[in-house]
């Protein structure tokens, strides 16, 4: 967990911008089968190496091909994730798109439905506006970046428009966090054990 004052704070004030890493997206029940299918593709290669089938070591190496440039892309996503905290509310950024919230819009911490990990929960959905425009008007904001410029409303089933989520282990975000709103509650409710949440989802 890094923490960077960085240009990038979405003009927002007395800003910090935290990298959260890569292990959010990573499951480690997604990197296991990952590399299960990778070691079999690569020993897929080496039977038809010595068996001198030319369709399946072109298969292989086509497979094996994919696996890596899905596995780079997603690596590369999850890397992009970051939190920044400033004096306007809160942005989270998580490679695919951008939500911001104002600190009072924020309702409570609580486990994320979907993954079982600790987030903030907002009172009023984020709508489909630029981040800029709805840090000047107060308003919760999100941003899908596939969509270039154009703001767009799209269903989503990990509710993206009314969670932010935090790392599982309390730190400067949290802190920070909790300077900003000093009367919300940052007790976890509940005891559901992130490790375990970790092993029963794939992103």
């Amino acid at each position: 967990m890094n923490k960077h004052d960085s240009s990038q704070t979405y003009q927002l004030s007395e800003a910090h911008s935290y990298s959260i890493g890569a292990t959010r997206q990573l499951s480690a029940l997604a990197i296991f089968l990952w590399g299960s299918l990778t070691i079999y593709e690569v020993t897929s290669l080496v039977r038809a190496i010595y068996a001198h089938d030319m369709y399946r070591l072109w298969a292989s190496l086509a497979t094996i091909f994919m696996f890596c440039l899905v596995g780079a892309a997603t690596l590369y996503g999850a890397t992009k994730q970051r939190i920044v905290v400033g004096r306007e509310g809160i942005v989270y950024n998580s490679g695919a798109h951008i939500l911001y919230t104002p600190w009072q819009n924020i309702h409570k911490l609580v486990l994320s439905p979907h993954t079982g990990e600790p987030a903030l929960q907002l009172q009023k959905p984020a709508e489909a506006l630029p981040i800029e425009q709805g840090i000047r008007e107060e308003r919760a904001a999100i941003k899908i970046r596939f969509y270039g410029k154009r703001p767009i409303k799209i269903e989503s089933r990990y509710d993206l428009y009314n969670y932010i989520p935090l790392p599982a282990i309390k730190n400067d975000i949290w802190q920070d966090i909790q300077q900003h709103v000093p009367g919300l509650d940052m007790t976890l409710p509940g005891s559901q054990s992130t490790v375990n949440s970790a092993l029963t989802r794939i992103f």
